[in-house]
């Protein structure tokens, strides 16, 4: 076998055992779900009630989720808000939109 066929066939099978283990990896993370907070299981999230929005020309369709978590993080400069008082807050109607489904899932 040729030097430069052993180099090519060398850097075939590192290629495919790179290949394998990022997709182990990836596969091993399939049940997960990145969340601003850190990482939820799949069967954390409940499904909220779907909520339109329009702005301008364009109409949005929701699917917001809830996600319990054990504790909120702290972020410096930020405050917890009951869903109850955050129409009190100048926030957007599709932000209300999906407090409101939070809310009604919650009672």
């Amino acid at each position: 076998m040729k030097r430069s066929s052993k180099i090519t066939l060398a850097v075939v099978a590192a290629l495919l055992i790179a290949g394998g283990v990022v997709g182990g990896v990836r596969w091993s993370r399939r049940d997960l779900v990145t969340v601003q907070t850190g990482v939820a299981m799949k069967g954390d999230l409940t499904p909220l009630a779907s909520a339109r929005h329009t702005v301008t020309f364009r109409n949005i369709c929701m699917e917001p989720y809830l996600i319990r978590v054990a504790r909120l993080p702290r972020v410096t400069g930020a405050r917890v808000v009951a869903l109850t008082q955050i129409r009190r807050l100048p926030i957007s109607n599709a932000t209300q939109k999906i407090a409101d489904a939070a809310a009604a899932a919650l009672k």
